[in-house]
């Protein structure tokens, strides 16, 4: 009788997610999101994600992602996924527990009347 060996991987560890320096930024500034897994699952690719959308990858650990000079376009869930490749298979972790980035600040609108004597800030 022929039998096979299946190689069993461990289970997929989740990746952790931060945020530096809060989840609350000003607009224009600068906002640092770390990912990082376990020591014994290093070797990979992160991801890190807007919606659903790919924004970075690196193969550091922990790896760390500048946004710089934020805009409200920046706002909404951010979170990490986790790939490596063994035995020439990938494998993704599923993905971290997600972050919401909210940006504040004001929005100046300039106006200038008919004679353009006049600046109107809203």
């Amino acid at each position: 009788m022929f039998r096979r060996r299946l190689q069993t991987l461990p289970p997929s560890p989740y990746p952790h997610v931060s945020v530096s320096p809060s989840l609350e930024v000003t607009w224009g500034q600068s906002v640092r999101v770390t990912c990082s897994i376990t020591t014994e699952h290093s070797g990979g690719t992160f991801t890190l994600k807007h919606q659903t959308r790919d924004v970075q990858t690196s193969t550091s650990n922990p790896a760390t992602f500048t946004l710089s000079s934020v805009t409200f376009d920046n706002e909404g869930r951010y979170h990490c996924v986790y790939q490596k490749v063994l035995s020439g298979q990938s494998f993704s972790s599923p993905q971290s527990d997600s972050i919401r980035l909210q940006v504040t600040g004001e929005t100046h609108f300039h106006l200038r009347d008919s004679t353009n004597k006049h600046h109107h800030q809203l």
